[in-house]
């Protein structure tokens, strides 16, 4: 695998991380009407997010290396949003948590690009199935929202004649 891989998977995987963490915040802190469903939603996004930080640890030499490169991560590698603790209502969880997804979707993306662009396809392929389990997390926490009245609606109203 290329040194521009290596360091390329090094920084998605520092941003997983950081995304996990986020995301499991906001699972244990969400408390609001309707919150058992919004608890079950995150807790899904937990798992995926935790299976995206395993499948590039794989890509980067193992699932053995895994706690090791955790403790490796330093503050100033992290760009984790700083997340205020303690019991929320959920609306501010579920658009921290929505604004991160589409900036990892973003960072994803652009590291996809990246990858093609230097030939390394397998670490492409990666990355594009990271792309589409986020797009579908983002679809699913969205959804969470309007099923929740948490954030407005895009909709354009129902007009009746």
């Amino acid at each position: 695998m290329p040194g521009k891989s290596i360091a390329l998977l090094d920084q998605c995987f520092a941003s997983a991380v950081d995304l996990h963490g986020l995301v499991k915040i906001a699972h244990w802190n969400v408390r609001m009407r309707g919150f058992t469903s919004l608890t079950d939603l995150l807790g899904k996004v937990v798992v995926e997010v935790a299976f995206i930080v395993n499948r590039i640890d794989e890509r980067l030499g193992g699932p053995c290396l895994f706690e090791r490169r955790l403790g490796e991560y330093s503050a100033d590698r992290s760009q984790k949003v700083q997340y205020k603790r303690g019991i929320s209502d959920g609306q501010r969880d579920i658009l921290n948590v929505y604004k991160s997804l589409t900036k990892f979707a973003k960072s994803i993306a652009s590291a996809n690009a990246e990858a093609v662009g230097f030939g390394d396809l397998e670490t492409a392929g990666l990355f594009a199935e990271i792309s589409q389990v986020i797009d579908q997390q983002l679809w699913l926490v969205k959804a969470g929202w309007v099923q929740n009245q948490s954030i407005p609606t895009f909709h354009a109203p129902i007009v009746e004649k």
